[in-house]
């Protein structure tokens, strides 16, 4: 169930926020954070939330900001995953073109890594479980091997370890 705004932050957002949901929008695009966004709109952070609560039109216009923003994203970590061409292009004081160059860009290992263990996990993701068992099983054995003044020795030493962090 959805409260109603204070009537301050209703007469705030009515005459100065409503008339700027493209531009914050466009602010959301280009990376600015809560924080950023509440300071350019001369309002306090928590402010920015209750709008976000309260102003579905508010809420909107930040997350399509920030939808196309992660859309651009993507299409950067597709295009590195895949490898592509650029063109460079030498200009002369007068800005005229001098040379051109093609450079071709090799596929990027890691985009491709995080694009298939986020968009196939069923087929590329390492399933650390198995790992995390067999190591625990070999730890369960080496302890039950161990007494207990050597249990105590144990966790002294990584109480101590943990004291020098």
């Amino acid at each position: 169930m959805d409260k109603k705004p204070k009537k301050d932050n209703n007469i705030k957002y009515n005459k100065y926020i409503k008339q700027n949901l493209d531009e914050i929008e466009e602010w959301s695009r280009q990376g600015m954070t809560a924080r950023d966004m509440a300071t350019r709109l001369k309002i306090c952070k928590s402010t920015y939330y209750d709008y976000m609560k309260d102003y579905p039109e508010f809420r909107i216009a930040v997350e399509t900001g920030r939808d196309a923003q992660l859309d651009d994203i993507e299409a950067c970590a597709y295009k590195a995953a895949k490898g592509h061409i650029i063109i460079e292009k030498w200009l002369d004081e007068n800005g005229d073109m001098v040379k051109e160059f093609h450079k071709e860009l090799a596929p990027n290992q890691k985009s491709i890594e995080y694009i298939l263990n986020n968009r196939r996990p069923e087929n590329w993701k390492s399933d650390t479980s198995r790992i995390d068992i067999s190591i625990s099983e070999k730890l369960k054995d080496k302890f039950e091997k161990m007494d207990a003044s050597q249990l105590t020795a144990l966790a002294n030493m990584v109480s101590d370890k943990e004291q020098e962090k």
